[in-house]
């Protein structure tokens, strides 16, 4: 049965604006609290050093990159992208990183997330990455329009099977890519938002203003005052009706209440 991890921690430094330190950690429900800002969690994954060289043993690329986890066993997909090449077209690596990888099927696969034996299998692309267009990419995805993959002389693509300390020649004397370590990563979410106790103000009033309005009784009391004719000549007559939204008991003695408030007009003292 394969092992499944039972927490996500991030153990972190945090220096404040007086230049003083702090050591604390962050988890996936307790995020770190500082200067009336939290920052969460997200995401954890594998960011291999890798060394790309040119044709010309020129360093055209150096640096940690990191990869996205696509499942349990964190295999990971990524791209490292080598725009700085002097001596040829550029370079497009894509592929997966294995932590823990395991030939099956005439292919690989990871079988455990932790680092066990892990391994690079990419595939390479030569061309125009579009850097230089000013159009943003995404850093996970390889913009292959301008590009063309590199095939083998079976007419399959070229894919590089590259271990940590191991150095792969690229085809075509592109150059060599160079796996150097296999450091983590981890994604972080910060949110400050100085609105939230007015936001809060403002919802709880809100929510008391509709409770008044569902549990208020809410009526409506119409009256008609006309001269009186016949026998209530010289006299002013009142009259009133009453109407509520949903079933009122009270609603009765309301109407009376307003009338004998209107009386005096009703015996002609108006």
């Amino acid at each position: 049965t394969q092992a499944r991890p039972t927490t996500f921690r991030a153990d972190v430094t945090l220096r404040g604006a007086d230049g003083g330190t702090r050591e604390d950690y962050i988890l996936v429900n307790r995020p770190l609290e500082a200067g009336g800002a939290k920052v969460y969690l997200q995401g954890n994954g594998y960011a291999p050093q890798v060394t790309v060289r040119d044709a010309d043993g020129n360093i055209a690329f150096a640096g940690a990159v990191p990869f996205l986890p696509k499942d349990s066993a964190y295999r990971s997909e990524g791209v490292i992208k080598v725009p700085d090449v002097t001596s040829g077209e550029q370079i497009g690596l894509v592929g997966s990183l294995l932590p823990t990888a395991v030939a099956a099927g005439g292919g690989f696969f990871s079988a455990f997330p932790q680092p066990g034996n892990p391994m690079l299998v990419l595939q390479v692309w030569r061309g125009d990455l579009g850097l230089d267009t000013g159009t943003p990419q995404n850093v996970y995805q390889l913009d292959s329009t301008n590009m063309t993959q590199v095939m083998g002389e079976d007419g399959t693509p070229v894919t590089l099977l590259v271990r940590p300390g191991e150095t792969v020649e690229l085809p075509d004397g592109l150059g060599a890519v160079s796996f150097d370590s296999l450091p983590r990563f981890a994604a972080f979410d910060l949110r400050y938002d100085p609105s939230l106790p007015w936001a809060a103000s403002f919802a709880v009033c809100a929510l008391l203003g509709l409770a008044l309005s569902l549990f208020t009784p809410r009526r409506r009391i119409w009256l008609r005052v006309r001269a009186g004719q016949g026998e209530q000549a010289g006299r002013t007559v009142v009259a009133g009706a009453a109407l509520a939204r949903t079933d009122d008991a009270g609603l009765a003695a309301e109407l009376d209440r307003v009338l004998d408030a209107a009386s005096p007009l009703d015996e002609g003292q108006g």
